[in-house]
């Protein structure tokens, strides 16, 4: 029972990291772009590795804590929504 739990765990781990690359990699992409666009410089080689070293980790990070990761994302829309009202709330007094 257990080795397929961790074999299905590990299947969606999997999954959500190549996922998250793709994801972050077209991100970072766009931004380079953005960046061309506006002719601001060029990033630095360091910059790039850094970039590239982010990424890596944050999708490691996403992809071992998947199952928690609609937990927060359900915490922050709550959130969000609990700091509406009470701008709202500001906004009437």
């Amino acid at each position: 029972m257990w080795k397929v739990l961790a074999i299905i765990y590990a299947v969606v781990a999997a999954i959500v990291f190549v996922f998250m690359m793709v994801l972050l990699c077209q991100a970072w992409k766009e931004t380079r772009y953005e960046e061309q666009m506006m002719d601001e410089y060029p990033e630095s080689a360091t910059s790039g590795v850094l970039a590239i070293s982010v990424l890596f980790l944050t999708s490691i990070i996403i992809a071992a804590l998947w199952p928690l990761c609609p937990v927060i994302l359900i915490g922050v829309l709550v959130l969000d929504k609990i700091q509406r009202k009470k701008d709202e709330q500001k906004e009437g007094l």
